[in-house]
């Protein structure tokens, strides 16, 4: 979501500066396939907290659900767009780009014995994306209209904490700055605008 105050420049040309806000929700699921796990993945004496993934572990089997990683991302950034207005048609370019970025991520492992849930929350980085939009007024004040964006942030880092759970109770390890994420994608979406 965006919004932003649109300047004339002469003839059909037009420059606008926006705030925005995004939210994203990424999901994926691990299901009907074979898992792999040491006898000991998890060793708190390193700094790293999985012991690294060896080949040689014996495949089992697994019907259904044995992963879920979902990530949750909120970005707030500023941009520029310069483009075109006609009477019912408009063409612009814009870019956005901030370093006001954070991604919840949650990973579920339910056949990993004992089960565990890695909960990272990230920030910083940096978010940059250009985009092309081509719009089509519906009416007076309101355009509807295509995007193509690519979408990178890169960089984000921060805290990772593992909940193991044991049929005595849960036992949280936490470990600080090993975690990072990002997201790259060439992105195509409809919108809506409304002008005033």
């Amino acid at each position: 979501m965006e919004g932003g105050v649109s300047f004339p420049l002469g003839g059909p040309a037009f420059l606008k500066l926006m705030f925005g806000v995004s939210y994203m929700y990424l999901k994926f699921e691990a299901r009907d396939g074979y898992y792999q796990y040491g006898p000991n993945n998890h060793d708190p004496s390193m700094s790293n907290p999985y012991v690294p993934w060896n080949p040689g572990w014996p495949n089992v089997h697994l019907n259904g659900l044995g992963i879920d990683y979902t990530q949750h991302w909120l970005i707030l950034c500023s941009g520029m767009e310069a483009g075109l207005l006609f009477d019912y048609f408009s063409i612009s370019t814009a870019i956005s780009a901030s370093p006001l970025v954070w991604c919840y991520a949650f990973d579920n492992h339910y056949k990993r014995d004992p089960p565990f849930l890695t909960k990272e929350t990230l920030k910083g980085g940096l978010y940059f994306e250009p985009r092309l939009n081509v719009g089509f007024a519906v009416t007076e004040h309101l355009n509807l209209g295509l995007t193509v964006a690519y979408r990178n942030i890169k960089q984000t880092r921060g805290n990772t904490e593992i909940d193991e759970y044991y049929p005595a109770g849960t036992q949280t390890s936490s470990y600080n700055d090993i975690a990072g994420a990002g997201f790259n994608a060439l992105l195509g979406y409809i919108h809506f605008s409304c002008t005033f």
